[in-house]
């Protein structure tokens, strides 16, 4: 009678503890700024942040399937920043993110690209998720990238 009371007890409990784990997970460092930057805002004038530490919110729409060593994070108009962390380092995004929302602080970086690099970039990201990219809609530019050098997360 006591074992199958302890074995109750310990079922109840669990899963109490399973939700309490997943209903927000904290990797890297601690969240430290209080405003939130739009995503549209850094996009639309990607030099005013560059280089600064901003946080962003956002639902997660895929993470790097090979290491977790970046995510994507929109906003309610599908406008997308990558988050992205050190390789194999302290911050690894789960693979169950996706669908799910993030705060995340990180440092502005633009990274300018030729009309190459910009189609090769493409072309990988497509790669990755087994898909074929087309470049013929490519433009003749200016091209670059904006993504944040991941420092802080939290997923919900």
């Amino acid at each position: 009678m006591k074992s199958t009371s302890i074995l109750v007890c310990l079922a109840l409990l669990v899963p109490a503890s399973l939700l309490a784990a997943n209903s927000g997970r904290q990797l890297g460092d601690t969240l430290t700024l209080s405003n939130v930057t739009s995503i549209a805002t850094i996009l639309a004038s990607p030099s005013e942040f560059e280089g600064k530490r901003v946080q962003v919110q956002g639902k997660v729409t895929a993470v790097c399937k090979m290491k977790g060593c970046w995510l994507l994070v929109a906003d309610t108009e599908g406008r997308e920043i990558r988050v992205k962390v050190q390789d194999d380092g302290p911050i690894v995004f789960p693979q169950d993110a996706p669908g799910g929302t993030a705060t995340v602080e990180g440092t502005v970086k633009r990274i300018p690209m030729t009309r190459d690099q910009y189609i090769a970039w493409h072309r990988h990201l497509a790669e990755e998720n087994g898909q074929k990219y087309d470049a013929s809609g490519v433009g003749a530019g200016p091209f670059e990238r904006i993504e944040l050098t991941g420092l802080a997360a939290k997923l919900e």
